[in-house]
């Protein structure tokens, strides 16, 4: 893969999150397009930034904790590493091969 194509994989590949206070005070929402169901209930955002991390952890991801007002008050960004190891593992199984042939 090119530095212009793996550059361009990058900016298509990020999932962006949100933690939002639930109108009823009952915990926080965890709102992304890339959710099956396009929110998940919470009762603490610690718990949703936690799958948020855990769901995105082959893609780059930004994860925003909002307040009850709407300001954001904390912002995490994640680093996916799956292209990294989609690499190591290729050129593993390639070395491999060459020495069945």
């Amino acid at each position: 893969m090119s530095a212009v194509a793996l550059k361009h994989y990058e900016k298509i590949s990020m999932h962006i999150y949100a933690v939002r206070p639930r109108k009823d005070k009952r915990g926080a929402d965890l709102i992304s397009d890339v959710l099956p169901f396009g929110r998940l209930w919470y009762t603490k955002p610690d718990d949703a930034i936690g799958y948020a991390m855990h769901c995105s952890r082959s893609h780059d991801a930004v994860i925003r904790v909002y307040d009850a007002v709407g300001s954001a008050i904390e912002t995490h960004e994640h680093k996916g590493d799956f292209i990294g190891m989609v690499k190591f593992f290729i050129r593993k199984v390639s070395t491999s091969l060459t020495r069945f042939e």
